[in-house]
């Protein structure tokens, strides 16, 4: 398989993390000689918020809030990685950024510049009922308070759905919607199927 550029996108609980970490598996068993960059911004937010400093005391202020991170943050978080890691051979997998269409609109400046190939848009679809359960079930530290997961799915609508539809309409990009509401191993089979079609 061609290198591949993949963003997951879809709401706070619709399995971007689980989707992200089968295709990261996907590609090295199919192509174990090509590298596999997998750029979790929460993952980086979780580890960067328990460290001390003035500015993750303010993050995690914003975090316990269940409010969206600030732009420059989000996009320090996956230019660091870019920077300090690519190298150009491999796979990139882009697990819950972008989250704005500003930042959407920033990262399409950076697939450009490094002259990314083969950039595939895939939507996690899931009710915001379906992602409320999923986001109480799964118990997570960031996902103790009904209302901080309220207040994750309310920008959702604001700031992520804005974003999704820019890419939507982004013809030089492959843009699939697939439904979140199944089993991981279904969602995944349906991913697969889609995105090695033509590649």
């Amino acid at each position: 398989m061609d290198l591949q550029t993949i963003i997951f996108l879809g709401r706070s609980g619709s399995g971007k993390g689980t989707q992200a970490r089968l295709l990261k598996q996907f590609f090295l068993e199919h192509a174990p000689e090509t590298p596999v960059l997998h750029i979790e911004t929460g993952a980086h937010f979780r580890k960067y918020l328990k460290e001390p400093g003035y500015t993750w005391d303010l993050a995690r202020r914003v975090g316990e809030q269940g409010l969206l991170q600030p732009n420059f943050l989000a996009v320090w978080v996956w230019v660091s990685e870019f920077v300090g890691k690519l190298v150009g051979n491999e796979h990139v997998i882009f697990d819950g950024a972008p989250r704005t269409l500003s930042e959407a609109k920033i990262l399409n400046g950076a697939l450009s510049f490094y002259k990314r190939p083969n950039i595939t848009i895939i939507f996690l679809n899931v009710s915001r009922d379906w992602a409320e359960d999923r986001l109480k079930i799964r118990g997570r530290a960031d996902d103790v308070s009904t209302d901080v997961i309220h207040h994750r799915l309310a920008w959702y609508e604001e700031e992520v759905a804005p974003a999704i539809e820019f890419y939507r309409g982004q013809t030089e990009y492959r843009f699939l919607e697939v439904s979140g509401e199944q089993a991981p191993e279904k969602v995944f089979g349906d991913i697969s199927k889609q995105l090695t079609t033509d590649n």
